[in-house]
């Protein structure tokens, strides 16, 4: 016996049904954990005007570890080092940051007037959250610490906003000492970028 043709229509919608719903998963798959880390990603570059300030170079220890800046923000999670992110001639390097902190080379640093500017990674290659991947819960009046040789900076963050990739209003020089914190945000499947920036502004 052939089945009744109401059912073999059944079975053809739940045959595309699956078929779709197997393609639909590939490609969040793809988002999560193929495509969507920022690796070999850089940040618009700086003004060549603006003269560099390098970061403090790391001290060795004398059991041969290095010591680096460190940068703590409890409402967000973040406890990291803070590495240095090299200004090359299509922006500043971040791909060798995995979950440190990099600060933009030609920004300001600890105990100057200046803008501080640090960069991390919304997501890792194997799509697990990266060290920023929670900045956007900050609200002002949260704290960002710096710390440098026994040392603490405090800053209080005054401003959470999303700018488009090639706004560099926010790594510009400031008067007062301020810590600029940026990740990406508003990821293009098709192209494999980030469109947008998160931008967290503390001041000292």
């Amino acid at each position: 016996m052939t089945p009744k043709k109401s059912n073999r229509t059944q079975l053809k919608w739940f045959i595309s049904l699956l078929l779709v719903g197997a393609v639909a998963g590939t490609a969040l798959w793809l988002i999560r954990f193929g495509l969507s880390s920022d690796d070999g990603a850089s940040l618009p570059p700086l003004s060549s005007d603006t003269p560099a300030t390098p970061l403090a170079e790391v001290t060795a220890e004398a059991d041969g570890a290095a010591s680096y800046p460190q940068i703590f923000v409890a409402a967000a999670g973040v406890n990291e080092a803070i590495i240095e992110s090299v200004l090359e001639e299509d922006g500043w390097r971040v791909s060798h940051l995995e979950n440190r902190v990099g600060h933009l080379q030609g920004t300001s640093w600890l105990g100057k007037p200046g803008n501080i500017v640090l960069a991390g990674h919304v997501e890792l290659k194997d799509g697990t959250p990266g060290v920023f991947s929670r900045i956007d819960k900050l609200k002002p009046g949260d704290v960002v610490t710096l710390s440098e040789n026994g040392l603490s900076y405090n800053y209080v963050v005054t401003e959470v906003k999303v700018v488009e990739a090639d706004d560099l209003s926010v790594v510009y020089p400031t008067p007062t000492e301020r810590v600029t914190l940026i990740t990406c945000t508003g990821y293009d499947f098709l192209s494999n970028t980030y469109s947008q920036r998160i931008v967290v502004v503390a001041e000292r």
